[in-house]
């Protein structure tokens, strides 16, 4: 397969998972730990018209995430619960980070609709790549789309 190939696929790829709610810019985040005692991170869109959490991270995903997101030694006592991003900073514990892409997919089916899971980070804006010091985690990470591809 050759390059553009392989472009007009992502363009599919992303334009199916978009559709689907599964594609999703990140900003922010907040520390949590269930009541059993399970550490989360609780990822929130970049975009400020979205209010509401995207996804729970939990201990056995967090290595995936981008390094200048503290995992190890953390203490998730911050919340329980799945705040707002406005309750959550007007509580302090917020965290603004560079812009990252993430992509999700549905879990089980609960009362409310189905689960949304954390997949895996998809790409890393400039800011992110700048805040890793020009090396994406893994070097297995591509760049942000150019302007106009970004979908955010």
């Amino acid at each position: 397969m050759n390059n553009e190939q392989l472009d007009r696929i992502e363009r599919m790829l992303q334009a199916q998972l978009r559709g689907a709610g599964h594609i999703w810019w990140i900003g922010g985040y907040v520390y949590g730990q269930t009541s059993n005692g399970d550490l989360f991170i609780i990822l929130y869109a970049a975009a400020e018209g979205l209010k509401e959490k995207i996804v729970r991270v939990y201990d056995r995903d967090m290595k995936k995430l981008p390094a200048f997101i503290q995992t190890d030694g953390i203490d998730g006592g911050d919340t329980e619960a799945n705040p707002s991003k406005e309750q959550a900073r007007k509580k302090g514990i917020y965290h603004e980070c560079p812009a990252f892409e993430i992509v999700t997919f549905d879990g089980k089916d609960t009362q409310m609709g189905k689960e949304r899971r954390f997949g895996d980070v998809l790409r890393l804006s400039k800011a992110a790549r700048d805040a890793l010091g020009g090396q994406p985690q893994g070097n297995r990470l591509p760049q942000q789309p150019a302007a106009g591809r970004r979908g955010y």
